[in-house]
């Protein structure tokens, strides 16, 4: 098994892919993990972000059930 930096790829040898193949009924996924790692940190900053617009979405929320009070069509 080789890999683990964010442009490298880990590979999994052939008889290890066949032994998941048979067991999984499908092959391990061979992934950069280095890269995966970077996109959970950019899902996480991302997250912590919406968390400074949580407040303002509340507000904007009872504005528009105000709005929407009383007689209809």
């Amino acid at each position: 098994m080789s890999g683990g930096g964010e442009g490298e790829t880990t590979h999994l040898p052939a008889h290890l892919q066949k032994f998941f193949k048979v067991t999984l009924g499908m092959e391990w996924p061979e992934a950069s993990e280095g890269g995966l790692r970077a996109i959970g940190g950019a899902w996480a900053g991302f997250a912590q972000a919406l968390k400074g617009f949580e407040g303002d979405v509340g507000v904007g929320a009872s504005g528009v059930e105000r709005a929407l009070e009383g007689a209809f069509g």
